[in-house]
């Protein structure tokens, strides 16, 4: 334990010491960008007066998204170094107890443990390094289009929930229509046991709500790609799990580091 917390400590400090260099130069930057964009005040030059006032607002507005895109991705990265910490004892005391579930079906060599466990600290490192530049510049990305879109009134609430609207009341309707059925018509005793009733009903159900399903099916993919993008982005610092469904962690050298990491400290810890 105490050789983890050496090494965990080791790989935040160094972090957050780079972190702290890299938002000092990322400041700079923006300082950088607001002195070029609100350098000219001049409204009476060949800019058109919807540049200058757009101009204007660049250089009031990209600070503000540069501070709290680095605030949020900050905390981020802070919340992600103590699930490490918590993950790292959690995963110690179910090794001690001889649950192995969590680590991948192929299990590496004492070569390949003793490896990737050099690798670990650096990895660490660099992973986070990366998760708060991602975060960052996704989030400032999202704030800058954000404001943008509200400040010239780009971006109507009444206008978004005019066109949403039906579309999320039918779709409520349909799916608690859909357990409302399953729990109270289809299955017996209210749900309690898997036992399908009125087998012909529920045929009938299944038939016409196929061709419904299907197209729900349609955007719920789109759902299932962005839960992916957005988790992949969150989670790409957490080496404590992978980012890869069951069966494929081999193809992440991130979480095969930490594995290799926690399996040595479990053989050299009795």
């Amino acid at each position: 334990m105490n050789k983890f917390m050496r090494a965990v400590l080791k790989v935040a400090v160094i972090a957050m010491t780079i972190g702290i260099n890299l938002d000092s130069s990322l400041h700079d930057f923006s300082n950088v960008v607001k002195a070029g964009v609100g350098g000219d005040k001049n409204e009476n030059s060949s800019v058109s007066r919807y540049l200058i006032n757009l101009s204007k607002w660049i250089a009031d507005g990209v600070p503000a998204c540069y501070y709290g895109a680095a605030i949020v991705s900050s905390l981020i990265t802070v919340i992600h170094l103590l699930h490490i910490l918590s993950s790292y004892r959690k995963h110690m005391k179910r090794l001690y107890c001889g649950d192995t579930f969590f680590l991948p079906r192929e299990k590496a060599g004492p070569t390949g443990i003793v490896t990737a466990s050099l690798r670990y600290s650096g990895y660490q490192i660099a992973y986070l390094l990366w998760g708060w530049l991602i975060e960052f510049f996704v989030l400032f990305l999202i704030f800058f289009v954000l404001s943008i879109a509200f400040h010239f009134d780009l971006i109507s609430f009444v206008e978004i929930l005019k066109a949403v609207a039906p579309s999320i009341v039918f779709g409520v309707i349909i799916f608690g229509g859909q357990f409302i059925l399953v729990r109270f018509v289809f299955l017996s005793d209210n749900g309690e046991y898997a036992n399908i009733n009125n087998r012909r009903l529920f045929d009938i159900c299944a038939f016409f709500l196929f061709f419904y399903n299907t197209l729900v099916g349609l955007i719920s993919c789109l759902g299932r790609i962005m839960t992916g993008l957005v988790l992949g982005t969150l989670l790409v610092d957490r080496l404590d799990r992978s980012t890869l469904p069951r069966g494929w962690e081999g193809f992440d050298p991130g979480f095969k580091s930490y594995v290799g990491f926690i399996l040595l400290e479990h053989m050299h810890s009795n």
